[in-house]
Parts: structure tokens; sequence; C-alpha cells
């Protein structure tokens, strides 16, 4: 896909800070964007900011957990913008620093909620749209080097970013069976000053941690300030300029810090060829470097 002029884009976790870079670039090349957030004060934002640029855009208060909701964005994108080319799924929430046995089914409920099943349904809704639609289009959905390798405290997350990669590979390859006009990315970021964000619905509250939501706030900030000195990795804008990049290349994988991302992947992949143990120094590396990932939040 080389044109974006004229054309309709439509990015999920569109209030966070990544999807709001993707949202100011493509409207820069000229797209209609729709953004789509669960955070109707962020979404109002980035709406309010591309309207003083001129751009035109609707933002959605959207659960992306939900595919009536989903499928209720896709309504309206129809309706006010017309087809789709490009779909970002831009989505992610990290739980608790807990182990795999301690991590409790509602901590797992708004992982898989989020970050798989909001996956799943925005491609279960769109993907059909973008092909009857005939045109050249593209995918992009954000994985997170913990779907290269583990890391202690993280469960729920590196599972279901470990689902997105798999799922993103697996879609690859149907749409080229298919001889479809529609190709797809996996986004692997690394992001100065953002994180994942992790404001926790009141239904996926754990009983007896009423304040949880205060706690998650508290790790959200000390987690954004180590992001935000990080000058080695790249800025949300810099990193939707790679996004359009990859997607007029037809690039597969987007990883922001190469030399991250290859090294976690390499040791993985050594390791799996030796018959060895999950490699420490890929954990190691990824915990020298945890502040990736964005999110819809």
């Amino acid at each position: 896909m080389q044109e974006f002029a004229g054309k309709v884009a439509v990015v999920m976790g569109g209030g966070g800070v990544l999807g709001a870079a993707m949202a100011r670039r493509f409207a820069r090349e000229g797209m209609a964007v729709a953004i789509a957030d669960f955070d109707k004060d962020a979404l109002a934002a980035t709406q309010e900011e591309l309207l003083e640029r001129g751009a035109r855009v609707i933002a959605v208060e959207t659960d992306i957990s939900s595919g009536e909701s989903v499928e209720a964005l896709a309504a309206r994108v129809g309706e006010e913008l017309g087809g789709v080319h490009v779909l970002c799924n831009n989505v992610g929430i990290n739980t608790r620093d807990v182990s795999i046995w301690t991590t409790t089914e509602r901590d797992w409920q708004w992982a898989m909620g989020t970050n798989l099943w909001g996956m799943i349904h925005a491609l279960r809704v769109f993907v059909p749209i973008m092909l009857e639609g005939g045109e050249e289009g593209h995918i992009v959905n954000t994985a997170s080097t913990a779907g290269l390798a583990g890391r202690p405290g993280t469960g729920s997350y590196v599972v279901t970013k470990s689902a997105v990669l798999a799922l993103s590979e697996v879609l690859w390859h149907e749409l080229k069976q298919e001889e479809a006009a529609v190709s797809v990315s996996v986004l692997i970021p690394h992001i100065r000053g953002a994180v994942t964000r992790t404001r926790r619905p009141e239904e996926f509250t754990n009983p007896g941690q009423e304040d949880q939501a205060e706690l998650d706030l508290e790790r959200y900030h000390v987690r954004l300030a180590v992001s935000q000195s990080r000058t080695d990795y790249p800025t949300a804008d810099e990193i939707a300029g790679h996004v359009v990049e990859a997607i007029q290349e037809d690039r597969f994988y987007i990883i922001s810090r190469p030399d991250i991302g290859h090294a976690i992947a390499r040791a993985r992949a050594e390791a799996i060829v030796d018959g060895k143990a999950p490699p420490t120094a890929g954990m190691e590396y990824h915990q020298r470097h945890e502040t990736d990932a964005p999110g819809q939040g």
C-alpha cells in the first residue's frame, strides 16, 4: 500500500500516546481517521488536537473487549467515513506484578479481554470489511518484546502479547493464501514517554483490593517517569513514522529498537534449537528495558 490520501484509518487506543501519534501521522498523510478508546477524556483530547490540525476525524468510545462495541464502532465508521484501508490494533493493558499462581481470575479476565479478545474482535469485524472493499489495505497489530521472551511477574501480559504475535503470523499467511490486497504487520515498540496504561475497570477489581486503582496509578507514574528518561528510545511520533514506512514496504515485523528485539529473539531461538532452558540473557535484557509497549489502556 503506497498511497494514503483520501483513505480511511481506524486506530484503536487512539487516546493513548502511541495511538494519538499514529492518528496524527495518518491525518498528515491525508487520511480520514476514526479513533477508538475506552477513555472518553483522552479520546476527546486526541480528537480536538486532530480537528485543530484540520483533519477529518471521528472519535468513538469503544470497549474493545466487547464484540458488540467493536461492531458498533465499525457501523459508525461505515456511516461517516466509508470503507477501511488501515486498521491499527494498538491495544494493551498490564496487570499487577505477581506470579502466575497468584494472578487472580479477574486479572486474567482483564488482560485477556483487552489484549487478546480486543484484537480478535477487531480482526473478526474489520477484516471482512477490508476484504469486501477490494482495495489495498493494511493491518498493524501492536505486540511487545514481552511476546518474544517472558519476564517474571508479568504472566498475563506475556501470554496475551505472545498470542498477538502468533495471531498476526497466522493472519499474514491466511491473507497471502487468499491473495488478498490486505496485508498485516506486527509492531514491537519501545517508546520514550509511554507505557501501558493500567486503569482497571471496576468489574475487574479484586475483592479486598479496592485500592488497586490507586496502586495501579502510582505504578504507572513510576514507570512513566523511567520511560521519559529513556532518551535512547524513539518517540511515539517517530514510531508512527516507522509504521507508515512499514506499510509502504509491506514489512511484517516493525521493531522500534532492533538491537533489543533481535537480541531477545535470537537468544530464544538458540535456546529452542539447543534444547536449553529459557535464556536468562533474554529476560535480563527485557528487565533492563521494561517500559516498552503502548497500549489502548
